[in-house]
This record gives structure tokens, sequence and C-alpha cells, in this order.
């Protein structure tokens, strides 16, 4: 893996380090073609990160300087202060989120995960999904039928919270996006009887 290392991460020199895999030894990159890799890739995180800050999104991604995947709700309250405090002049200061592995109960885990992928606006980006089919607010209220009182809460919390309590809407205005609700609400009964690394690994 790549990475900056230290003060170098936050100040986005041209310094780049490589670890080995226990992240106890860094060594001085050499290699002026990786070096120039790692200076794209770095930009492309800290564009793509600020830029997702700016929108006031919530996201699960990989954190570069860490190595950890990591849950940010930049809607949350503190972390819109802290985008709004004259104190911090640089995005990449504000809270870089939990890293999921921290989540101490499943639910929780798995709720944040589908927030992930419904929340933000990515309508273009799942036109080319395969057996895509117009799915209806019946359809998607349809799944609480035969299910256990945990996987209702977590449909429920998460069609409340990603479509503002307007399933009607949410289905005529992203309807890739609802498809991909309800493979992921079908999905539910099968993903509550995993372990929380095994629904990570997924």
């Amino acid at each position: 893996m790549l990475s900056n290392k230290d003060k170098s991460i936050n100040d986005f020199n041209n310094t780049i380090y490589h670890t080995d895999a226990s992240f106890k030894k860094w060594t001085l990159l050499k290699n002026p073609e990786l070096n120039k890799i790692s200076l794209i890739i770095q930009k492309h995180y800290s564009d793509e990160r600020s830029k997702r800050i700016n929108n006031k999104k919530r996201f699960v991604y990989f954190q570069c300087t860490d190595f950890a995947i990591r849950y940010l709700n930049s809607c949350n309250e503190s972390c819109i202060q802290n985008k709004n405090s004259s104190t911090i002049k640089n995005l990449r200061k504000i809270n870089r989120g939990r890293n999921i592995y921290n989540f101490s109960v499943k639910k929780e885990l798995i709720k944040t995960l589908f927030y992930s992928l419904c929340f933000d606006e990515n309508e273009d980006k799942l036109k080319s999904i395969k057996d895509f089919k117009i799915i209806t607010p019946e359809n998607i209220t349809g799944l609480y039928k035969n299910n256990a009182k945990e996987i209702k809460d977590i449909m429920k919390n998460v069609i409340d919270d990603v479509t503002n309590n307007n399933l009607e809407e949410y289905c005529h205005e992203r309807p890739y996006q609802t498809f991909l609700m309800f493979k992921l609400f079908s999905s539910l009964p099968e993903l509550y009887q995993m372990s929380k690394p095994k629904i990570i690994e997924l």
C-alpha cells in the first residue's frame, strides 16, 4: 500500500512513503512512476472527499491515511459546525468518521451501510445495473410481510430517513436507486444472520 507519512499526509507534499503489511516500517518511495501514481490517487481522494463534505452527505469511504473503512455522516450537526468553523481552514481536518468495525450493534451497521448506498444521488451511476425493473412503493412496503421485527425496523428507518418520509417521490425521482434499495431489502433476512465481519466483507 502507498501513503504519505505523518505530517506529510496532512500537508499533501511530494514526499511519499510505503509500508510493510503491519504498518510498522515506513520507507521513502523512490520510484518516480509509483510516486506519480500515489500523488494522483491522493489528490483524487482529497477532491472527492471534500466534494462530499461540501454537499453534506453521508457515506462509507476508504480512509487512505489509516487504510480503514469509515462511515462519515456529514449531515451530522457537529460535522456541519466544524465545517463552518473559522478555525478549520482545511476540509480534510473535519471528523474522519467512524470505523465501521467499531459498530457494536449489527442492526446499526446494516442501516449505516444501506444509508450510504441509498442516500446520495447516484442515479446516473446505476443506469447500467443488470436486471433493472421499475419498483413501486407497494413493492417496497410489500417486503414487510413475513419478516421479523428487527428486519422491519431496519427497513422503516432507512425508508424514513433516505426518502425523507416520501417513498412515492423517491421511487418516481430515483427509479434505479429504488431498484437497488429493493434488492438490498430483499437480502436483509439473509444478511441479518451473518456476523458483523462477514457483513463488512460482503
